[in-house]
This record gives structure tokens, sequence and C-alpha cells, in this order.
């Protein structure tokens, strides 16, 4: 008997036939695409708003505090030691090149530093070359 009820049920079902399955109709899809896509529009128009308004009473950034004396001091101070150390290097460069063009032209002068060069250019020692031979 339970063999002959399932049967039955297979045999209505093939009657009716199998039916799409339809959750909402043509308007209805229209419809609430067209309501999400003015949701859409407004949110990015009040953001677009928040970000481009401009209050002529205002100043552009009201929230940025004025840069305090102490890293005006300090930026300054920064630049002075960078500016010494670009100096320095240039300096070193320039006792290095006088050092090789002795070294080439050994009549010319000798590897004692001038007179006119500063306290800074007597504290280089010269390069001594050694060879093990």
């Amino acid at each position: 008997m339970k063999g002959e009820s399932s049967h039955q049920d297979n045999a209505v079902e093939s009657q009716k036939g199998k039916k799409p399955k339809r959750f909402l109709e043509r308007n209805d899809a229209i419809s609430l695409a067209a309501s999400i896509g003015g949701a859409q529009e407004e949110i990015a128009l009040s953001k677009a708003e928040k970000h481009h308004k401009v209050e002529p009473g205002q100043p552009d950034e009201p929230d940025r505090k004025p840069s305090s004396n102490s890293k005006a001091k300090l930026k300054a101070t920064k630049a002075v030691l960078s500016a010494a150390r670009v100096k320095a290097k240039k300096d070193r460069s320039k006792l290095r090149r006088e050092r090789f063009k002795n070294a080439k032209n050994p009549s010319s002068g000798s590897n004692q530093p001038t007179p006119s060069e500063g306290p800074a250019d007597r504290l280089v020692k010269p390069v001594r070359k050694v060879s093990f031979a």
C-alpha cells in the first residue's frame, strides 16, 4: 500500500507539470530597482554636500591648531644643522680633491693643510698608504 500512494503522488505531479517560481512580478522588480537607485542617489548627494560645503563666515579648516612657537624653533634648528652637515661634507670633498691633485703632482705641494684652511680641515689626518712587500 505504501508503494501505491507514492506512485499516485508522482502521477498527480506529472499531470500538473513544473512551474517556474516567481517571487516578483516584472513591474514589482522595476519599481524595487527604481527605489533602491533613488536611495543610493540621495546618499551620494548628501556625502558630496558634506565634503564640498563651504561656509563664507568660517575659515577653511577651523579644527587645525596654529603651529606652536617651539615647533618653529625646532624646524629652524634642524635647518641650521642640516646646512652645517652639507657644508662639512663639501669641505671634506674639497680636501679630498686637493689631496688627489697633490698626489699626482708631488712637486707642486705637500699633504700639509694650508693656513687658509679652517680648523675643521686641520683635524682631518692625511691618508697614509702602507704596503707590505
